[in-house]
């Protein structure tokens, strides 16, 4: 019995195959890492609950889009670190009534006005956290930016904030740490000149 080219070359194209699949069964076959690009459902739903509470007036049982109220009523929310940071910035400001001292904004919304509504985006995998943009509705418009990507992870089965990473790549934490080594300097007064 005499084979033609294409038998033979289906024939050599299914023995590869089922030889490709044995070695990775051998190797135990796991698919390959999720991309930076899959979306993470949970996450990015944790980000939307958060964001609905947040922008949601006191009298109706929200956050008012008052940020130390999510210290109060959502510690729970935010990962030590970052709960840590907002905490020592609250106390730095307490600690020096009149002045200029610790956030001047909004950081869950980057601003110093926050909008009525807040809608997120799709999320993405970063390394070992997940990242939801958010973008402000203002006035029935939904800005083309997000404002902020919710950077998010899983502590203890429980999604919280790790981070906020703002418009221009710059983040909370980064930004808290930096006050926080600005206010330990030793303050040098300037003697008045005769």
């Amino acid at each position: 019995m005499r084979m033609t080219r294409q038998k033979t070359s289906r024939c050599a194209s299914i023995a590869f195959a089922s030889a490709c699949l044995a070695l990775a069964a051998a190797c135990g076959g796991n698919p390959p890492p999720a991309s930076s690009t899959t979306v993470e459902p949970a996450a990015a739903a944790f980000v939307a609950s958060f964001y609905e509470w947040f922008a949601k007036p006191k009298t109706a049982g929200g956050g008012d889009l008052d940020w130390e109220r999510v210290l109060q009523e959502r510690p729970r929310s935010l990962d030590a670190p970052l709960l840590a940071a907002l905490r020592e910035d609250r106390a730095a400001a307490a600690r020096n009534p009149g002045e200029l001292v610790g956030l001047e904004f909004v950081p869950f919304t980057a601003n110093q006005d926050p909008c009525e509504e807040y809608e997120t985006g799709d999320a993405t995998i970063v390394a070992d956290r997940v990242r939801v943009p958010v973008f402000s509705v203002c006035n029935g418009r939904r800005l083309d930016a997000p404002s902020v990507s919710a950077e998010v992870a899983k502590r203890e089965g429980e999604w919280v904030f790790t981070n906020v990473i703002f418009g221009d790549g710059d983040d909370l934490l980064a930004m808290l740490k930096r006050q926080s080594e600005e206010r330990a300097k030793p303050m040098t007064k300037s003697l008045p000149t005769a």
